[in-house]
């Protein structure tokens, strides 16, 4: 057996035949789909009954949580390989058959995603890094991978004890700052999975926790890779999500914030120059886009043309 499909139910089961069906028709068929019925009100055991396939197989969750119901199927599954897709996503026909060759054909890749076309209340695709480089330093920043349509390494996350952490409310986003150290991580650049965009993706409350948390999750990942501690009181310049800079009170306010900011990314640059952790250029990249984002509001899906980290400094509003 080469993969593992690790599908957590929750309350999605309005989506769940979909979900199976796109798992059902891959061109690639050496796998099992394991069902993590997790708080699922039943549902999932009714619609799961009208398959009549072997490679399906239902799992009673530990009902602690998306990142427990995850654990669990990790350390189960029996394939080689473990592809991650939520109840409510959709995995396109070829999606197994083009990860496990560059897998196969890459040793030294512990996860693979994809692009994604997001659809329903939201319509765009999210066009992660490709490479390693980038994918590290893009991590340092932001979660930038598409969940849905990662491919996993077994090996690689049990030798490595890379499991989700309960902790944190971006369980995915720190769990992935923990891989860079061990594997590489590259994105195949097609859309090989899509997103369903319901009207209670996130609450306000959960927003509010993993953008307060990114801060954190970015110092973490400091400190681990380039031996750099942020202070506390610091950490919030690193926030994902909400925008610090460009909401603040005042252009004086603005300004103070993006002056230490400035300062920050200069001493991740030196940081790096001593340590060599990230590829300067992939830093470059995500270093404009995170700049950019902070002083205009730009885009994070922006691609910049920098060459040194003076050009960063004096990007212009996109």
């Amino acid at each position: 057996m080469k993969i593992s499909v690790l599908m957590p139910t929750f309350n999605a089961e309005q989506y769940l035949k979909e979900a199976v069906d796109s798992v059902l028709n891959q061109t690639y068929g050496d796998f099992e789909l394991l069902v993590i019925d997790d708080a699922s009100k039943d549902w999932t055991r009714i619609i799961l009954a009208e398959y009549d396939d072997p490679r399906i197989k239902l799992v009673d969750g530990p009902c602690q949580g998306l990142s427990k119901a995850l654990n669990l199927g990790i350390q189960i599954a029996q394939g080689e390989y473990i592809a991650r897709i939520d109840a409510d996503d959709i995995a396109l026909p070829q999606r197994f058959e083009k990860q496990v060759s560059y897998m196969d054909a890459h040793p030294n890749v512990g996860i693979c995603g994809s692009w994604q076309e997001h659809f329903g209340e939201q319509n765009w695709i999210h066009k992660p890094g490709e490479t390693p480089d980038q994918n590290r330093a893009n991590l340092l920043f932001f979660c930038d991978l598409c969940h849905s349509t990662l491919m996993l390494r077994k090996s690689v996350f049990i030798m490595n004890n890379l499991f989700y952490d309960d902790h944190y409310a971006s369980e995915d986003y720190q769990l992935w700052t923990r891989a860079i150290d061990v594997t590489d991580i590259v994105n195949l650049p097609e859309v090989l999975g899509k997103y369903r965009h319901g009207e209670d993706n996130i609450t306000i409350a959960k927003f509010q926790k993993i953008d307060k948390e990114s801060g954190r999750i970015v110092a973490e990942t400091l400190w681990r890779t380039l031996g750099m501690h942020i202070a506390s009181e610091d950490m919030c310049y690193f926030n994902s999500w909400a925008n610090l800079y460009f909401d603040a009170s005042s252009a004086k306010e603005k300004k103070e914030r993006l002056k230490r900011f400035e300062r920050l990314l200069r001493e991740i640059w030196k940081a790096n120059e001593r340590v060599g952790f990230y590829n300067p250029q992939s830093l470059l990249n995500v270093f404009a886009v995170k700049w950019g984002w902070a002083n205009y509001n730009n885009s994070l899906w922006m691609k910049y043309d920098v060459h040194d980290l003076e050009d960063v400094f004096t990007l212009q509003k996109q």
